[in-house]
């Protein structure tokens, strides 16, 4: 009888402890696939922190992309403008030689004398001098329109080569923090499978 008591009392023992164990597996198996579940969470957000900063980057890109055209049209304005000045000023005084032409013409007529012909040279001499100095600021307006450009566009590299640069930086700090957060998963889930 002691025989079948001790053989009775060691199955229980040993169903019991197949019991526990059957248990801690499925609670192991549980926390894996628990783990398992949080870095599948992780990677769809981590795919959507990705998307939300491309978005923003390009955002951003279209932003400084609009602010930029804005400030190169209104320099595109402000150049045809002061071209359209110009080109005004040298008409005027092309009238003006006219005028005086005409009333070197009148003033030969009326005298006949070659002195006339000395006003008009005089006043064709002064009306080319004009056109000349207008000519010359305009010729200095296009160079400085040339060189506000160029500046701006120098502008517009750096910003671009900013925007970058900090687009990089918050790339990289997310990655390295994704990273952080996959390996201490996968940490966990190793200590899970010892176990």
């Amino acid at each position: 009888a002691k025989g079948v008591i001790s053989d009775a009392i060691s199955n229980k023992m040993k169903n019991n402890s197949s019991t526990v164990a059957s248990v801690e597996k499925k609670n192991n198996d549980a926390a894996i696939a628990g783990i398992e579940r949080r870095q599948d969470s992780l990677d769809a957000a981590h795919k959507k922190q990705q998307h939300s900063l491309e978005n923003e980057h390009n955002r951003e890109q279209k932003l400084l992309d609009k602010r930029w055209d804005k400030r190169e049209k209104a320099l595109e304005r402000e150049r045809e403008l002061n071209k359209k000045k110009y080109d005004d000023e040298i008409d005027y005084i092309n009238r003006t030689l006219e005028a005086q032409n005409r009333q070197t013409d009148m003033t030969i007529a009326l005298r006949q004398g070659d002195l006339d012909q000395v006003a008009k040279l005089q006043a064709e001499g002064d009306a080319g001098s004009m056109v000349d100095a207008l000519g010359n600021a305009r010729d200095n307006s296009d160079k400085t329109y040339q060189a506000r450009q160029d500046k701006l566009k120098e502008q517009r590299k750096a910003a671009e080569d900013n925007l970058k640069a900090i687009q990089d930086a918050e790339q990289r700090g997310m990655e390295a923090r994704q990273a952080r957060e996959k390996q201490a998963l996968q940490n966990k889930l190793k200590a899970l499978q010892a176990e």
